[in-house]
């Protein structure tokens, strides 16, 4: 498991390494806000819980993750043009990733409250911004990276009934010689341990190539 820019981070997989290429990620920035509890929940009254605020979201985690290998890579994303949205390009950069983050106006950054106790873990979740990332930003962050060799996508970003139509719009593209490989996730469920700051690493994993 790595700490890296204000994130945890703990891969399922062997990951690319460096001289692979670069690898865009495409998919959600969230802000976790993240509670241990010390007891099952009590509804309408008070439970004590370690709680902390954290980076998150399944692609975000990717690229850092990636950048903690030494792996070239860019985040296409979204988020507010708030606090929230700021503070988390700022750790992505400081981690390495290169940021292809658009900035929403009047909409917030993603925010994900995870209740986690004994074998459970609920998730409340406002993806916010991330509902508004449309393909045209990976064509332009494809443009603009001419070293990339693997496009990673978010599940969260093609199943999400929000924004999963802009999303399938264009993907997968046509063929060609030049097309990168692809791969997509989609996070299981896990169960987080009290006492230790959660990550969720089993992900169900596709990946096509043309």
């Amino acid at each position: 498991m790595n700490e890296r820019g204000g994130r945890t981070v703990e891969p399922d997989a062997e990951p690319p390494r460096a001289g692979t290429g670069r690898v865009l990620v495409v998919g959600d920035v969230i802000t976790d806000v993240v509670a241990v509890l010390d007891a099952p929940l009590e509804r309408g009254s008070d439970t004590r819980a370690a709680i902390w605020f954290t980076g998150g979201g399944q692609a975000a985690n990717t690229a850092s993750w990636l950048a903690a290998q030494g792996v070239p890579v860019t985040l296409v994303g979204a988020v507010g043009d708030d606090a929230a949205g700021r503070d988390r390009v700022a750790e992505l950069t400081a981690s390495g990733v290169d940021c292809a983050v658009e900035r929403v106006a009047a909409c917030p950054t993603g925010t994900v409250i995870v209740l986690a106790g004994g074998d459970e873990r609920t998730m409340i979740t406002e993806r916010g911004a991330n509902v508004r990332l449309r393909p045209g930003q990976v064509d332009a962050a494809l443009a603009a990276a001419p070293d990339a060799t693997h496009l990673h996508l978010s599940g969260y970003t093609l199943l999400d009934a929000d924004s999963a139509p802009p999303a399938c719009a264009r993907w997968p593209p046509p063929a060609s010689a030049a097309s990168p490989p692809v791969s997509t996730r989609r996070r299981r469920h896990r169960c987080a341990r009290p006492g230790r700051r959660p990550s969720w690493p089993g992900y169900a994993r596709w990946t096509c190539c043309w």
